[in-house]
């Protein structure tokens, strides 16, 4: 589906996370120029993935980490009041 480019959007769900899995579904989303959105339980530190995000609830929010991001450093929290 990912490579396909029939698809804007792939959304995923997996309790856990092998590295070599994110990057072939990364490289296919980019050939098929289509955004994969994977989630898992799981916070894995060697992930080819191009943006990285933690979420979790807080007394302020919705708390969002931002663990990786391409070109630049990652940043502190940012909150989502729901």
């Amino acid at each position: 589906i990912l490579r396909s480019g029939v698809c804007r959007a792939v959304l995923s769900w997996f309790e856990t996370l092998q590295p070599k899995l994110v990057r072939r579904l990364q490289l296919a989303a980019e050939a098929g120029q289509c955004v994969s959105l994977l989630f898992s339980p799981q916070a894995s530190e060697h992930s080819s993935a191009s943006l990285r995000l933690a979420l979790q609830y807080s007394h302020k929010g919705l708390q969002v980490s931002i663990l990786k991001r391409r070109g630049a450093w990652a940043t502190g929290p940012v909150y989502l009041h729901l």
